[in-house]
């Protein structure tokens, strides 16, 4: 996740009252306010805390709106996504307390983000270049057996390229090609028990990504960061530069090990594996390879095999029953 994105989005957006548009619910509970007590609360009767909740979900719907119109909404993983979040749906109070007071929902768009996912307060955003690689990517782990191969190199490349176009507005997706608008190159022509194979990897890894992106919004961590930084700015004890670097460092470095943690806590409680967590993960290092980001200083994420030896950690003490 690009948190320095994240930041230049949440600061464009206008507070205003819309409503985030029909998309597939990834979470079923809707949200209900209590009033504050006399002493918590002012204005309309709402504590500070939950007009800043109202104020963040306002932020959500508005940005949400804001790329559905600019954004083309795909909705060709719409059934499979469903079946993942029904999944999860099982699961959540499992995992997080107030799974049942907090509503978040999913979109696919297309060409918003490039390879990559976003998590909102209540808002996951995911774009069709990371759905569609993901899906060659499960077929290439079916039809060589194993991630490092030629194949996921190229593709690693191929995604470098598209995404880099995308960002500068040159590439138009070639949609009368449902299967692989981006062109991506095929692993090659897969049996009937590695295309059944493919998808069952395609599904763990997609799973891994809600999970993850899930828990960012589950654990509220935009609101977490953007009360820190108001808290440290208004101590004034801090530059803003200084701010910005624990804020967009080193506390999101601690929130995606925070993510990660929860999501294996969700995949292990609705029946997944890690191993599509491990498979995203080492894909994601091979990317940041070839784009020289790799060992870059002042990475806002672990790298894929830190958080592959963290996740390990927790699938252990979950089978060993210490978390519950």
């Amino acid at each position: 996740m690009n948190r320095r994105l994240l930041t230049t989005l949440l600061a464009a957006i206008i507070a205003a009252c819309l409503t985030i548009p029909a998309s597939a619910q990834l979470y079923v509970p809707h949200r209900s306010y209590r009033p504050g007590g006399q002493n918590s609360s002012y204005g309309n009767g709402y504590s500070r805390q939950q007009q800043f909740d109202a104020q963040l979900n306002r932020q959500d719907a508005q940005m949400v709106m804001q790329m559905s119109q600019k954004y083309a909404p795909d909705h060709r993983y719409e059934q499979f996504l469903n079946r993942i979040s029904s999944k999860f749906n099982y699961a959540g109070s499992k995992v997080f307390r107030n799974y049942d007071s907090k509503d978040v929902r999913y979109v696919v768009l297309c060409g918003a983000l490039g390879f990559n996912a976003l998590a909102l307060h209540r808002s996951i955003i995911l774009d069709s270049l990371l759905m569609d690689v993901m899906k060659f990517y499960a077929m290439g782990l079916a039809y060589y057996g194993k991630v490092d191969t030629g194949y996921t190199r190229a593709l690693a490349q191929k995604t470098l390229f598209l995404q880099s176009c995308m960002q500068k507005g040159q590439v138009q997706p070639n949609f009368k090609d449902m299967d692989n608008p981006f062109g991506l190159p095929y692993p090659g022509k897969l049996d009937s028990r590695q295309a059944a194979l493919a998808m069952e990897y395609y599904e763990e890894i997609i799973a891994s990504v809600l999970a993850h992106e899930g828990s960012h919004a589950f654990l509220e961590h935009t609101k977490e960061k953007m009360l820190t930084q108001q808290k440290l700015w208004s101590e004034g004890r801090a530059t803003q530069q200084q701010i910005m670097q624990y804020v967009n460092v080193d506390m999101t470095r601690a929130k995606e090990f925070e993510a990660d943690k929860n999501g294996v806590a969700m995949l292990y409680y609705s029946g997944y594996s890690i191993n599509g967590m491990k498979a995203w993960f080492r894909f994601a290092d091979i990317m940041e390879y070839y784009a020289n980001s790799l060992y870059a200083p002042n990475r806002t994420h672990p790298t894929g095999e830190e958080r592959i030896e963290a996740i390990n950690r927790t699938w252990n003490s979950l089978n060993a029953g210490r978390i519950r």
